[in-house]
């Protein structure tokens, strides 16, 4: 499931998905409707892509050729924060491949309805079950 960056149309992914597909991979794209002067806000967003999930796991087409409970999000820019919250948040997402991802900017401050996917994932628990330290040289 591939979520686009701010204000960026799902059709400037349509390559990657195509390629996703052509190994083998069922993928779906899909539109958030916004502007700049109506925003929605990640906590919202990260609804909608689980609303995606929802969906998929629902449509009998869909299962046929994909496994809805083995879910793969692919984000770009602020659709990387929005698919790492949605990962963290949702146990069918068990892979997360992220490209230029941001965290807070100018247009989606620190504030309610927009928490920090950086702070997230450092508190998140590790394959182990241990909590990460929030620190990394990587």
């Amino acid at each position: 499931l591939i979520t686009s960056g701010f204000l960026v149309s799902s059709e400037a992914y349509k390559s990657y998905a195509q390629r996703l597909a052509s190994w083998g991979y069922a993928v779906l794209l899909y539109d958030k409707q916004e502007t700049m002067s109506e925003i929605l806000d990640d906590v919202t967003s990260v609804a909608a892509l689980r609303q995606c999930i929802d969906l998929a796991a629902s449509d009998p087409l869909i299962k046929r050729v994909a496994d809805p409970s083995r879910v793969y999000l692919v984000g770009h820019s602020r659709g990387g924060k929005i698919s790492a919250l949605a990962a963290l948040e949702d146990p069918r997402v068990v892979a997360l491949c992220l490209l230029d991802p941001v965290d807070n900017t100018v247009y989606a401050p620190l504030a309610p309805g927009f928490p920090s996917a950086v702070a997230a994932l450092q508190g998140s628990p590790s394959p182990d079950g241990s909590t990460s330290s929030g620190s990394s040289s990587d």
